[in-house]
């Protein structure tokens, strides 16, 4: 598996050896808050940087855990004092992949043979009054691409407006109309807000965490989202349930969803996290089964499902001394298998899994 670390000042690349849990670090240096795809056999580093271009680096695997550049994406600036802030990708095709910014409200298209940017989706009509669309996870169902889009306003966190989803025809690159009974192209509305962390698709049913305002109890669940029908069907997993924000989810199988949240900050201008938990939700129960484990502060990163039917998942550390790592569970039982988390030099920031 491939796993970008940071400390928040600087970043690298690293690989894990999951069968012997052998590490490579420093393999390339990136930003501090890079982010990771795959386009077929190619990894893709996302990072953000603060010069208004598309920072997207396309690497292929070498031999014993390496990787080799083949260069960043070239991509003309943005508007002067805008970043990009690229946080999702979807590969299109053999060579063109859908990829969001984040601090924007458009899509752009990579062509990773060229590393150019080749197209662009405006989003601009679906921000609905929000400062941005702000696009964020990008997945395929149905046969179409769905991005969700966060609507964020940093001057009103506490009163964050709805999210929404939109769909793009992939073979076109043009949004489909949600609702056809309006004359604009719209988005699947969600009934809550910040839809900003690992979304997943299991059959044609996609599952969005929403935090919602991280200052209010009660106002973030999972929504649930038929791709066929592009209508949300159910939320499920609310805040009061989870004792926190739902930030990424994992299906482990038909019933079984595992899901990161963070704990209510404090009422003060700075997020003060105490914990940040792995949870399993039950559906069938409509309720908590379990939580697989819990650390103090905001340390935790998105979950994935490796090839040999574990669960990785990043544990960041805490300045106290707690050490960082990436910690390994069973997925049939939620046991863990490694007592202490697998050292990854700096931090881990985010996980993708191997072919």
């Amino acid at each position: 598996m491939w796993v970008s670390t940071s400390n928040y000042f600087s970043g690298e690349l690293c690989s894990l050896a999951t069968e012997t849990s052998c590490t490579r670090n420093a393999l390339d240096t990136v930003t501090s808050d890079t982010v990771l795809a795959r386009h077929g056999e190619r990894i893709i580093a996302m990072g953000y940087v603060l010069n208004g271009s598309d920072e997207m680096i396309v690497f292929r695997p070498g031999e014993h855990g390496a990787l080799v550049r083949e260069g960043g994406a070239e991509s003309p600036r943005a508007r002067e004092g805008e970043s990009a802030n690229v946080r999702g990708y979807l590969a299109l095709d053999a060579t063109r992949g859908l990829f969001s910014r984040n601090d924007g409200s458009s899509l752009g298209v990579l062509d990773v043979e060229t590393r150019r940017v080749v197209g662009h989706v405006s989003l601009d009509a679906l921000a609905r009054g929000a400062p941005r669309a702000a696009p964020y996870a990008v997945v395929a169902a149905a046969g179409r691409a769905f991005v969700t889009l966060q609507r964020w306003d940093a001057a009103r966190l506490d009163a964050p407006r709805a999210g929404a989803v939109a769909v793009v025809d992939p073979s076109t690159l043009t949004l489909i109309d949600a609702d056809p009974a309006t004359p604009a192209v719209d988005a699947i509305e969600l009934p809550l807000a910040n839809p900003f962390g690992q979304v997943d698709v299991r059959g044609d049913v996609i599952l969005i965490p929403c935090a919602g305002s991280l200052r209010t109890v009660g106002d973030g669940a999972v929504v649930a989202l038929d791709a066929r029908t592009m209508q949300v069907t159910h939320t499920f997993a609310d805040e009061r349930a989870l004792r926190g924000n739902p930030l990424h989810v994992l299906w482990l199988d038909a019933d079984r969803v595992l899901i990161v949240t963070i704990t209510e900050p404090a009422p003060n201008d700075e997020m003060a996290v105490a914990a940040t938990r792995l949870i399993e939700w039950s559906r069938s129960r409509n309720a908590v089964a379990r939580t697989w484990l819990e650390v103090p502060e905001y340390a935790l990163t998105a979950p994935i499902l490796g090839n040999d039917g574990r669960v990785y998942i990043g544990d960041r550390g805490s300045e106290s001394g707690r050490p960082s790592g990436i910690v390994v569970f069973d997925a049939q039982t939620g046991q863990r298998m490694n007592t202490a988390p697998i050292a990854m030099g700096l931090p881990p920031y985010a996980l993708l899994a191997a072919q």
